[in-house]
């Protein structure tokens, strides 16, 4: 699949999603949850070997952060992720839990197949930073925020929380 097939993908996803109207920031960022965690869905159906790969996209995460120049500060990123666990199981659950979405996800259904025919043959860690910034862009969120290394330590708290909640998911 093609860059610009991709796109359209998500353009769609974000719209069936969301709709046309301006959508509250909350909404935005949970879209921007599911978008995100169902490209590792994509990529590793399993929630195991999802919670695996998650670890090594965190180091090459870690390091992409520390290659961009800002002194910027992202504690609230942190808290909000620790902060909104439950909402973040509820998500992993919706994705990882059945191959059948209701009609409210369907969007997610399609998400997933094309993010699976953009994968193939392409490097996971960069495509997902790739994938991302695409949704936070198309998402309008990209512009809101001071610097790419803000998105970066987003995703990076974003893998984090999936993680430690995946570590919850096993025990409980």
């Amino acid at each position: 699949m093609e860059e610009e097939e991709i796109r359209k993908s998500l353009s769609g996803a974000f719209i069936e999603a969301l709709g046309d109207e301006v959508a509250e920031m909350e909404s935005i960022y949970t879209f921007l949850i599911y978008i995100q965690l169902a490209i590792f869905k994509a990529a590793y159906p399993s929630i195991k070997q999802a919670g695996r790969k998650a670890k090594g996209l965190l180091i090459y995460l870690n390091q992409q952060v520390n290659e961009i120049e800002d002194r910027g500060e992202y504690d609230d990123l942190k808290l909000m992720f620790e902060n909104n666990r439950d909402v973040l199981l509820e998500i992993m659950g919706d994705i990882w839990n059945s191959g059948i979405y209701g009609l409210e996800l369907n969007w997610l259904n399609t998400w997933i197949i094309d993010c699976r025919r953009f994968l193939e043959g392409r490097d996971f860690d960069k495509s997902f930073l790739y994938l991302s910034k695409m949704a936070y862009q198309e998402a309008g969120v990209e512009n809101k925020s001071p610097s790419s290394k803000f998105l970066v330590s987003a995703f990076i708290q974003l893998i984090k929380s999936f993680i430690n909640t995946n570590k919850i998911i096993r025990i409980a």
